[in-house]
């Protein structure tokens, strides 16, 4: 299964076809630094069981290190903030903020470092869309992603006004908002999470190595020694590689937009990676708000919820068949209202949610599915028409596999609730499992009809006599 687009197209990276095949047919850096940071991974490496084009030299069990640096040595917020301290002089810098700004403050040539030549191997464009320009953020208009591109935009703006003012003058001159941005998407795209001891870590030379959502390697704290007492940050075979393999690094998320996003890639034919997110919420309006924003608070549940389904929907995965019922089960309440308000009374209030898992009436339930359809079909018609015609860049084709996804969701979230609007003449409602519970439903028993008269006969008797 293919994907669209490169992640690390620095030194050694090659063009992923989901098989970790296909060599770039061009290196981004002239081959004397190429040599020279090949030079700097493996005299710093304490295991080297894979070669600089990430093919492995032996064939190694799943679970052994194939490239690894010392804990203390590792590109790392803890390892270098005291370079960094040396020229910024500002505390209380968060891990990452810290590693970006040390990130351009070797590039630049403001600090003199170890892992200068690893920076200047990294590649100066990316195709993650906070790089995009205005007119190819509009190849993303209609998606739910386009609004994240642009919170996150705001974001690091307002990060960098903040961090700018701390600096000191000469560092400033250094520090602008594009360079900050390409430090942060360098992050993104090539940083590792080994929590606790390292919140955030690079490892040059892994980094640019294929990468899939199934590979054969993942990175890992890890311990050496004879007691252990060694740390380590290390590329790990996640199964057995065999000699001359190519060693392909796992990176996980969980949809094409967190794809695009974080690495600049996006998977084609993944339905279970096209996803779509839908915010649905409690209007103030509404005449029984106070009621619903209670029982919501009490379950410990926003106001307004925001829930992601995936094209695999149209496939009845069942994860998406869950999510489906999760937002069905929020419109009930959200759709509460009329002769179905008694149950919002304070008597029900800690059994109302569970019995919104459930059609509570015909009406409620027509309500429901009809005000998710109309949502679905508003945020559809925000997307535009779909186009058969081939992307006029590359940009433009991640998009268009972010759109058409978000469209096939759409399309799976409105055919399953039309299917319900077929079917709500052969459910059973609130009443009817109610009168069911209390065994009501069933014939009558000759035995439970009781005669009015002699009932009355046999109470006068009872009241005379005593």
């Amino acid at each position: 299964m293919g994907f669209v687009g490169v992640v690390g197209d620095g030194i050694g990276s090659l063009c992923r076809n989901g098989n970790g095949t296909g060599r770039c047919s061009s290196r981004r850096r002239v081959r004397v630094v190429r040599f020279s940071l090949e030079d700097w991974v493996f005299a710093n490496a304490k295991t080297k069981e894979v070669d600089w084009d990430g093919k492995c030299k032996q064939g190694v069990r799943s679970g052994s290190e194939l490239l690894s640096f010392p804990e203390s040595s590792a590109f790392a917020p803890g390892v270098v903030e005291k370079e960094l301290a040396s020229v910024l002089n500002v505390q209380g810098l968060d891990d990452v903020t810290a590693l970006a700004l040390y990130l351009i403050c070797v590039k630049y040539g403001v600090l003199d470092s170890q892992f200068k030549q690893y920076v200047d191997s990294l590649p100066e464009s990316l195709d993650l869309p906070i790089f995009w320009t205005d007119a190819e953020l509009e190849y993303l208009r209609g998606s739910s992603l386009l609004e994240k591109v642009k919170s996150i935009k705001v974001r690091i703006s307002e990060e960098f006004s903040r961090v700018l003012q701390a600096l000191p003058g000469k560092v400033k001159e250094e520090i602008t908002l594009d360079r900050y941005t390409w430090a942060q998407g360098i992050l993104f795209s090539r940083a590792f999470e080994l929590p606790p001891s390292l919140t955030i870590v690079l490892l040059p030379g892994a980094d640019s190595f294929p990468t899939s959502r199934s590979g054969n390697s993942v990175v890992r704290a890890t311990k050496g020694g004879l007691f252990g007492q060694d740390k380590n940050v290390a590329l790990v075979a996640d199964a057995d590689i065999f000699r001359g393999d190519q060693v392909v690094v796992t990176r996980n998320a969980e949809s094409n937009a967190q794809f695009l996003m974080d690495y600049g890639i996006v998977y084609e034919d993944s339905p279970a990676l096209d996803a779509v997110d839908l915010e649905f919420g409690v209007s103030p309006l509404d005449p029984f708000y106070d009621d619903k924003v209670d029982i919501l608070q009490e379950m410990n549940m926003s106001i307004a919820l925001n829930f992601r389904v995936t094209a695999g929907c149209n496939e009845y995965r069942e994860e998406d068949m869950e999510q489906l019922e999760y937002i069905a089960q929020y419109l009930r309440l959200v759709c509460l209202g009329g002769p179905d308000s008694f149950l919002l009374e304070a008597v029900f209030r800690s059994e109302v949610w569970d019995f919104m898992a459930l059609p509570v009436s015909k009406e409620n339930e027509k309500t429901m599915c009809e005000s998710a359809i109309a949502a679905c079909e508003e945020q559809l018609e925000s997307l535009g028409e779909e186009t058969d015609a081939e992307a006029a860049s590359k940009r433009e084709g991640l998009a268009r596999v972010i759109v058409d996804g978000e469209r096939s969701a759409l399309e799976g979230i409105i055919a399953h609730f039309q299917r319900e609007l077929k079917l709500l003449d052969g459910k059973q409602y609130y009443q009817e499992r109610r009168l069911s519970d209390l065994d009501l439903l069933r014939p009558v028993d000759p035995s439970e009809v009781v005669d009015s008269e002699s009932a009355g006969r046999a109470a006068r008797s009872f009241d005379d006599y005593y």
